[in-house]
């Protein structure tokens, strides 16, 4: 694959800040963003800026909400299929790359579907198909990210010129490393007293993680989609749902107050356009990373509290150095974001 001189012009600036090869890259990756909601119109400007095709999938209709809170949605598609009325805009922010819609329901497509383009019927086709798979949910002033690039991810580190000349052929990155990703089940079954930090020193414990666990347990035990708002008159409910679940999981009944639950609750699904901004910048920096190689990502979960400014990882801290980096270093990169609602 080669740039053209209209492409060369285009992407110069990011050219020069990972090269020509990760452009290429980028370039013939395609991504599935699930859910042209804030994050997903905020994801999708992003992705189409640095190259990367996408296809825009959405079952529901732009709702007044829509139009008051996303930028690719006018008064005159009301009603309209959101994937459908964001596709030409999307378009516009970059001719170059290929952008489609897909209006039907996740649960409507087979799983050839995600092989053929490129991600998700959550996580667990997605690691079968050994294609990358990234999660983001926002509700109220916090946000999650779950990334899981399967058992055998490969990345390079740029390290200085002086170090490249001993280690590298590559001027400024290192030998192959590989991490390998816990799967979505294993995340979600681990009991959250474990993730407790008793120490005066190091991360916080990621209450935040917590928040949106409770918060799904929940709405699946209602038939409720994730994402959305839980109605105002199942408060009390949750708060007494969320009570036993934290004692099922190790922790004090009340590790949140009643108050706290209470907020939780009545905030849920609530997206607001400035968290959903930074969370759709940094998963946006993570999805350039992925297809490029260049950078060690996220592992694997980001949490973001935009009420103090505070973020927090979970995730396994083992990176080896690969013996053989040319079986993986040319595979192209195919995956999905699945941007709730």
């Amino acid at each position: 694959m080669t740039l053209s001189a209209v492409e060369a012009a285009v992407y110069d600036r990011q050219m020069r800040l990972w090269g020509v090869e990760a452009q290429q890259r980028l370039q013939r990756a395609q991504v599935l963003i699930c859910g042209m909601s804030v994050l997903g119109s905020e994801m999708s400007k992003n992705l189409v800026l640095s190259g990367i095709n996408v296809t825009l999938q959405d079952d529901q209709e732009v709702s007044s909400d829509c139009i008051e809170s996303q930028f690719l949605f006018s008064a005159g598609n009301l009603g309209q299929n959101r994937a459908v009325a964001a596709l030409p805009k999307v378009k516009e922010l970059n001719p170059l790359v290929n952008v489609r819609a897909e209006t039907r329901a996740l649960e409507e497509l087979d799983d050839s579907y995600f092989t053929e383009v490129v991600q998700s019927r959550l996580d667990v086709i997605c690691r079968a198909s050994e294609i990358a798979f990234l999660a983001l949910d926002t509700s109220g002033f916090y946000a999650s990210m779950f990334l899981d690039l399967g058992s055998d991810f490969t990345f390079r580190r740029q390290v200085s010129t002086k170090l490249a000349d001993k280690i590298d052929e590559k001027k400024g990155w290192s030998h192959p490393c590989h991490i390998s990703y816990p799967s979505f089940a294993q995340v979600v079954s681990t009991r959250w007293n474990s993730l407790l930090n008793h120490k005066k020193r190091g991360p916080p414990t990621p209450i935040t993680h917590i928040r949106f666990q409770l918060l799904h347990a929940f709405q699946v035990s209602k038939a409720i989609r994730c994402g959305a708002f839980i109605p105002r008159s199942l408060v009390e409910e949750f708060v007494a749902f969320s009570q036993r679940e934290l004692v099922e999981n190790g922790l004090e009944k009340d590790f949140f107050s009643t108050a706290e639950l209470s907020a939780l609750c009545n905030t849920s699904g609530v997206k607001l356009v400035p968290v959903c901004a930074i969370m759709a910048g940094i998963a946006g920096r993570e999805i350039v990373k992925i297809i490029s190689q260049q950078d060690e990502p996220i592992r694997n979960i980001f949490l973001f509290d935009g009420s103090t400014g505070l973020v927090a990882c979970i995730g396994t801290s083992h990176t080896h150095a690969m013996t053989r980096p040319e079986d993986t270093m040319g595979n192209d990169r195919n995956f999905v974001v699945n941007s709730i609602l």
